[in-house]
């Protein structure tokens, strides 16, 4: 059975505002790779939608709905429903992780 992936509008912001500091930093191919990269992470998702492991740190608030893959250093947080992966948060995972999560899944 495969999956459709869908990205949620926060998330798409998310690798937005990436692409846009890797611009700023480095160059334009950089940022476009990343976003590929990102892109095909989440895609793979379709077929193996339950590959990704549920984060410790919300394991340990109770919390079970949301799996993580990454593409390093980033982190792709989503949910499985039904038929259909949804992206939920795309995050540098050098960044302060704890307040991100709380902030952007736990509210």
């Amino acid at each position: 059975m495969s999956f459709r992936v869908q990205i949620a509008s926060n998330a798409k912001r998310d690798v937005y505002e990436i692409a846009q500091y890797i611009r700023s930093q480095d160059s334009t191919e950089a940022a476009d790779h990343v976003v590929n990269k990102i892109q095909e992470t989440a895609q793979s998702l379709s077929e193996h939608p339950k590959r990704g492991a549920i984060p410790d740190s919300l394991q340990a608030l109770g919390e079970y709905r949301f799996r993580m893959i990454h593409f390093k250093p980033y982190q792709i947080y989503y949910t499985v429903e039904a038929d259909r992966v949804i992206v939920r948060l795309v995050v540098d995972g050098r960044r302060d992780l704890n307040e991100i999560l709380e902030k952007r899944l736990l509210k």
